[in-house]
C-alpha cells in the first residue's frame, strides 16, 4: 500500500512538471508573426489639402423610392441587402446607398497612413488622411536636415528636396548641393565635407585620372583625342574664368585652350635657273592645353575630364565648328556616357534639366541626333558644320 502511494505521488509530481514545462516551452521552429507595414505615399504637390466630412456629404432619405415599372428596391452598397419601402436609408452624394448607420460606418474610407476608418478626413492628390499628423507623414524629408517639410524647394541639378532654410545654405561648387557644413576655399568657392574627402588637388593624381578617362572613352565610346604634347593643369576659378570661351557658365569646371604659334623659318628652294637658295617662309603650329578646376570631387573631376577630352577631339578633327551648342552639347553627351560607365548615371540629371542654351539645349540636341542617326551619322553632321561650303 505504501509503495502504491509512493508511485502515485511520483506520477503526480511528473505530471505537474510536464504541465509546467508545456506552459513555458516555445519551440524555436515557430516563427514570430510578421507585422504588416503600410506604404506611406510621398506627395509632391505643395497645394493645401481639402478637408472633407463624410457625415455631412450624405442625405438621409425617410422613404424608399421604388421604380414602378420594375418594382426594384435600392440595394445597400455594403451588405448588398434590399432596402424595403418605408425604411430610412442613407444616400451619399456619390450615389451609394446604405441601409443603416452601421453599414455606412463600415464602408468609410481608411486613412492612407494608419489605416483608421474616418468620418472626417484631409484629401490631397486623391489620398485621404485622418489627421494632420498622418498628412505630415507624407511630406518629403529635407535632403539637408532630414526634417519633413510642408513647403520645399527642389534642386534642378538633382531633383532633390530641401526645406527653405537648407536651400539657402552655401552651394558646394563640386556637387552643386546646398550644405550648411560647406568650407570656404581661397578663390571664393565652397566645398562640402563629402566632396572634400575625394577632392583632386594633386597634379600627378589628376593627370593619372585624365588618362584613365581617356582609356574609358576609347573602350566605351570608340573615340579619343590625341593627347601627345597636350599640356594639362589644375587651376583655380579665377584662371579658369579668364580662359573660358563662354564666361556665362557659372558651373563651368574645365576648358580646352588652343594656341597657334606662327614663326618664320628658313628653307631651301630653287630660283628660275635651278640654283639652290634659302628663303624665309612663315609656318604655324597648334598646341592645346586642358585646364580643370582644382578641389573637384573625383566623380566630378572624371565627368569634367570626359567633357574636355571630347572637346579636344572635336578641335582636332573638326576645327572649324563655331556652333557653341554643338561643341558643349557633345562634351556633355560624352561626359554623360562616361558617368554611366562609372556607374554614376544619376549625375546626368543636371544635364537633362539644364536650361543653359549651350550646355543644356546642346546636350539634348546632340543626344537626340546620335540616338536617331548613330555616331557615324552625327560625324557627318559635324563634317557639314566644319565645311559648310561643301555640297
Amino acid at each position: 500500500m505504501k509503495k502504491m502511494k509512493f508511485y502515485f505521488a511520483m506520477l503526480l509530481t511528473f505530471g505537474f512538471a510536464l504541465i509546467t514545462f508545456a506552459d513555458v516551452y516555445v519551440p524555436d521552429e515557430v516563427p514570430a508573426p510578421k507585422e504588416e507595414t503600410k506604404a506611406v505615399p510621398v506627395l509632391t504637390s505643395t497645394t493645401p489639402p481639402v478637408a472633407r466630412d463624410f457625415e455631412k456629404e450624405v442625405t438621409v432619405k425617410r422613404t424608399v423610392e421604388i421604380d414602378p415599372s420594375t418594382q426594384t428596391f435600392p440595394v445597400c452598397s455594403k451588405c448588398n441587402g434590399k432596402i424595403p419601402p418605408g425604411r430610412n436609408y442613407i444616400l451619399t452624394q456619390e450615389g451609394k446607398n446604405y441601409c443603416s448607420q452601421t453599414c455606412f460606418k463600415a464602408d468609410l474610407p481608411e486613412c492612407c497612413n494608419c489605416g483608421k476608418k474616418m468620418q472626417k478626413a484631409y484629401e490631397k492628390e486623391g489620398y485621404l488622411f485622418c489627421s494632420q499628423t498622418c498628412l505630415e507623414a507624407t511630406w518629403p524629408k529635407c535632403q539637408g536636415c532630414g526634417i519633413r517639410c510642408k513647403v520645399w524647394k527642389i534642386t534642378q541639378e538633382h531633383n532633390e528636396v530641401y526645406c527653405p532654410s537648407c536651400f539657402t545654405r552655401p552651394i558646394c561648387h563640386s556637387c552643386l548641393r546646398p550644405n550648411r557644413f560647406c568650407e570656404s576655399l581661397k578663390d571664393g568657392r565652397y566645398i562640402c565635407p563629402t566632396c572634400k574627402k575625394s577632392a583632386v588637388t594633386d597634379q600627378t593624381l589628376a593627370s593619372k585620372i585624365v588618362m584613365e578617362v581617356h582609356a574609358c572613352m576609347n573602350e566605351k565610346l570608340g573615340f579619343t583625342p590625341n593627347t601627345e604634347g597636350v599640356n594639362f593643369s589644375l587651376v583655380d576659378v579665377k584662371k579658369l574664368r579668364s580662359a573660358s570661351a563662354y564666361r556665362h557658365a557659372e558651373n563651368e569646371a574645365g576648358e580646352v585652350i588652343k594656341k597657334t604659334n606662327t614663326q618664320t623659318v628658313e628653307k631651301e628652294d630653287t630660283d628660275l635657273y635651278g640654283n639652290a637658295k634659302e628663303v624665309k617662309a612663315p609656318t604655324s603650329s597648334t598646341q592645346y592645353e586642358i585646364i580643370i578646376l582644382n578641389n573637384l570631387s573625383t566623380a566630378k573631376f572624371i565627368e569634367t575630364a570626359a567633357h574636355e577630352l571630347a572637346i579636344l577631339w572635336l578641335e582636332q578633327n573638326y576645327p572649324n565648328i563655331g556652333d557653341k551648342a554643338t561643341r558643349e552639347g557633345f562634351g556633355e553627351w560624352a561626359a554623360a556616357r562616361v558617368n554611366e560607365a562609372y556607374g554614376r548615371a544619376e549625375m546626368n540629371i543636371r544635364m537633362q534639366n539644364s536650361k543653359d542654351q549651350f550646355y543644356g539645349d546642346g546636350y539634348r540636341m546632340v543626344s537626340a541626333q546620335i540616338k536617331k542617326n548613330g555616331f557615324e551619322g552625327f560625324k557627318k553632321y559635324l563634317e557639314q558644320l566644319a565645311n559648310p561650303e561643301r555640297p
